[in-house]
């Protein structure tokens, strides 16, 4: 059968990177394509059970006097049904339908925006809808579902529902005999019958070509515990139903087990160590000068002891600006011996936002060149310009510069995106570090032989990665030139003896294992690696998709298994224990398989942000242990450390997770995160208060291209906004805005504003001129459902709308190199991904158009 129409736009809100919800539905076993997995299970309520429920209901719209228990009975079952796909989908709205000849019911997860088309027989689920609700919306999807089969046999000789756009199927025979023959056509397929003494006995038919046992086997363990949820309590919200079955609680608690010790040690003495065992190993080697580990004690030492007397000490900030340089590591190795924590920043920021930063932080000491040190005078009160000559004409020095710095005590400030238009800081201390580098290195197998590659600017968090790991375990900081055209690069990496490196998909790509043979192990992230990227590295090298954020030391989790098909395996964890949460309710856990929040444990986690500005978040720390900790883990609920991510993410049977999406306004474009909310704080500066703009992603699905920062915007005064209410499914309509649209000026003032505010990754690349913002029912930006529209319209022109010229017509790839791409074309609706155009200065076909298939 021919795939659906419908097969590309069934994608679950908040996912991102696959392209049907299906595929969320989804853990594949290694079976023959042909098998069927069959599994049986007495279910906890019984039919009197389900029956007293319908009956006893205080809202009197749901009972039906003159309805046989039977149907009845159906309808609880059916709730229990649509909830449980609803948990495993994640999609809020589902399509019935109803073949009267075999009394099937099939139902197929939807996206937020599709299924206008499906008229009433489509189920709207709401987080805040009770389950008393859902019961009343399913009698009159039934209703209408049996309306629509009926039409279906008298105006077609086809009554039959199209299987392919369904991925589960579901029947319920009021009789004791068990239909074991089934034609499998869904990939779920849940009969439920009367069991020989009067009990519900239910049976799982499945797929083995798309769902694992083990998977199939929590699907219907979470069905029964629905069963259950909606007996106790019929009237609780949905997003307040608890899930997760005593089956995979169990489960849950052998993959949570393993959380490291803490290493208690500060960072600079794991160098130190290394220096005083091998004084003459090279420490560094760089374009602008190599060190020995005796040569970087000396000259950190010296330096740290010029620190204190200017002031630094524990808990004292100090600002470390510099491009690629050995000076950098000498830098930050120097403000750590000397009790402090450094911030590292990048010059070419905004000034607004640097001035956050300095003011925030209350930094008084800046280390940096001669090149940046005028552009700070009047901010900062005490600049040292470094180099070896400078340095090396401080004292020499024996004794330590500070003896009261701590484990405890903070090493770092990452600035990263904030929701009020301020860069919010996380900080870091010597002990999170200390052993997520130690568990890091012991994970990858690195050593003294190590020699890693620095590519990230200093700004980002995994360059603290880069020079901590190898320095730890005796290793070599390889430092490149600034420039970082790929020819460049990978002159420098062999020339350097380079043998490991972090690289984002979008850099990897441009490279092949033949044009570094020095290269041993390469580590990708930041988004999604292509199926191109995984055949070209994949066996050539060891390499490792690392899952991160800055509120976590080095990694969260880490699949060093990769393969073509796996890019969206995360892998497990390194450090610390994932635990997967309901995405409105981190006091619930969600069972395995099912696609839910993260919350991170371990010690490997921030100490936490620097001020009130940077709390400000539904994403963050916990200030409380969870019951599921105690119950599960008590001998760690006590000193436990959570962190809610934000991110979707499923537990695998096997123990690994896979990556969904995002559940908030934090947007992940190539290695770099954008927050949503910020954009938009800073773009109404520019707008009226009856004006509206929503930032988001768009693309990205199947691997096409890379995603582009879009912004909606909805301008009052726009004569195409549609006049009166819009009913929830009621189309969006989409406008490109060129030179000669009245509302250019409005963007063109918009980007200004955020460029002169925020780093230039956070402006939009296209901006879409939209007839209405939609709400939800508590009146807040109904951002699945814009997400959604939003895609259908790109997808199909993006083209167009992602590259092509002024006309609409195409351009090919070879005609947009990066390297002429300026800032105002990086800021118009044409054009390109800022921080690829900002750190890639790429010859010719960059390949943002290959064909490759996002895994």
């Amino acid at each position: 059968m021919a795939p659906s129409i419908l097969e590309n736009d069934i994608v679950a809100p908040y996912q991102s990177n696959a392209s049907s919800s299906k595929s969320v539905l989804h853990e594949p076993a290694n079976h023959a394509p042909s098998e069927i997995g069959h599994l049986e299970l007495v279910l906890c309520e019984g039919p009197e059970t389900l029956d007293r429920i319908l009956k006893t209901d205080t809202h009197g719209s749901v009972r039906h006097g003159n309805h046989a228990d039977a149907d009845n009975t159906f309808k609880i079952l059916q709730l229990a049904w649509a909830l449980t796909t609803y948990c495993f989908t994640s999609a809020n709205s589902l399509v019935f339908d109803w073949n009267p000849n075999s009394g099937v019911s099939r139902l197929k997860a939807l996206s937020t925006g599709q299924g206008s088309q499906f008229g009433n027989r489509l189920l709207s689920i709401e987080p805040d809808d009770s389950l008393s609700q859902v019961l009343r919306k399913l009698a009159t999807i039934q209703h209408g579902a049996v309306e629509y089969a009926s039409s279906k046999q008298n105006g077609s000789s086809d009554a039959e529902i199209s299987p392919d756009l369904y991925s589960t199927a579901f029947r319920y025979e009021n009789s004791s005999i068990l239909n074991s023959e089934k034609n499998l056509e869904n990939d779920v397929f849940l009969d439920i019958t009367h069991g020989k003494e009067g009990q519900l006995f239910a049976q799982l038919a499945f797929s083995k070509r798309t769902i694992s046992e083990p998977l199939a086997l929590s699907i219907l363990h979470t069905f029964d515990h629905a069963l259950t949820s909606i007996r106790m309590s019929p009237d609780t919200t949905v997003d307040e139903v608890n899930m997760c079955s005593t089956h995979d609680r169990q489960h849950i608690t052998q993959l949570t087990s393993h959380v490291s010790e803490s290493n208690e040690r500060c960072l600079h003495d794991m160098v130190l160590e290394r220096s005083r065992t091998n004084p003459d190993a090279m420490a560094v080697v760089s374009w602008d000068g190599d060190l020995t580990y005796g040569e970087l004690d000396d000259l950190t030492s010296r330096l740290s002891h010029r620190l204190v007397e200017l002031g630094v000490g524990p808990e004292v900030f100090v600002l470390s600006c510099f491009k690629k340089s050995t000076w950098a590591i000498v830098s930050r190795l120097a403000i750590l011996r000397a009790g402090g924590a450094y911030i590292s920043i990048d010059a070419a920021d905004p000034p607004a936002y640097l001035n956050s930063v300095i003011q925030r932080a209350n930094t008084k000491i800046m280390l940096t060149v001669a090149e940046f040190s005028s552009q700070f005078q009047g901010l900062v009160p005490n600049i040292v310009e470094l180099s070896k000559e400078g340095i090396l004409s401080l004292p020499k020095q024996v004794e330590p510069a500070c003896t009261t710095v701590r484990p405890n005590n903070a090493c770092l400030i990452l600035f990263t995106s904030g929701s009020t238009g301020e860069p919010k800081g996380i900080i870091q201390e010597h002990r999170t570090y200390a052993t997520a580098v130690r568990d890091y290195s012991r994970i990858l197998g690195l050593d003294a032989a190590t020699r890693m590659y620095q590519f990230d600017d200093y700004a980002f968090d995994i360059s603290n990665n880069d020079y901590l790991v190898p320095l730890s375990v005796g290793g070599c900081c390889c430092v490149p030139h600034p420039q970082k055209a790929i020819h460049i690069l990978t002159k420098h990496m062999n020339e350097l003896g380079a043998n490991v490196s972090f690289l984002t998909p979008t850099v990897a790509i441009q490279l092949g294992p033949e044009d570094v043979p020095g290269l041993k192990t390469l580590c990708i992230g930041g988004e999604p690696p292509s199926i191109d990227l995984l055949s070209k590295w994949a066996g050539k090298v060891k390499l490792v998709n690392q899952y991160g954020m800055g509120e976590v030391a080095t990694f969260c989790t880490y699949n060093d298994n990769m393969s073509p098909g796996s890019g969206t395996n995360v892998g497990r964890t390194g450090t610390g224990a994932a635990w997967v949460v309901s995405p409105s309710c981190p006091d619930h856990l969600m069972p395995v398989g099912a696609v839910g929040e993260m919350i991170m444990e371990g010690p490997h986690l921030a100490r936490g942000y620097l001020d009130q500005i940077s709390r400000k978040s539904e994403a963050g720390f916990l200030q409380y242990t969870p019951k599921w900790l105690h119950e599960l883990h008590p001998e760690r609920a006590s000193s436990a450390r959570l962190y809610r991510s934000g991110d979707l993410v499923k537990y695998n049977h096997d123990g690994t997770l896979t990556y969904v999406g995002r559940k908030d306004t934090l947007l992940k474009i190539d290695g770099g995160r954008v927050d949503a909310v910020e954009v938009e704080y800073t773009a109404r500066k520019c707008l009226s208060p009856e004006d509206s703009i929503v930032v988001d992603l768009l693309g990205a699905i199947d691997g096409v291209e890379s995603p582009i920062l879009t912004a909606f915007l909805y301008l009052a005064d726009n004569p195409m906004n549609l006049s009166g209410k819009a009913g929830p499914n009621e189309p969006i309509t989409f406008r490109t805005i060129n030179e000669n649209h009245s509302a250019y000026s409005k963007v063109e003032l918009i980007k200004k504003a955020i460029g002169a505010t925020l780093p230039e990754i956070q402006i939009p690349t296209l901006f879409l001129l939209v007839d209405r913002i939609p709400r939800t029912k508590s009146n807040k930006t109904d951002r699945r459902k814009l997400h959604m529209f939003g895609q259908n319209y790109y997808m199909p022109k993006r083209e167009v709308l992602n590259g092509g010229a002024r006309d609409g017509t195409p351009k090919p790839a070879t005609q947009v190199p990066h390297k002429e791409v300026s800032v105002s074309n990086v800021n118009s609706v044409n054009g390109a991904n800022k921080r690829q155009v900002r750190e890639l200065d790429i010859e010719g076909d960059v390949q943002s158009k290959r064909q490759k298939q996002m895994c």
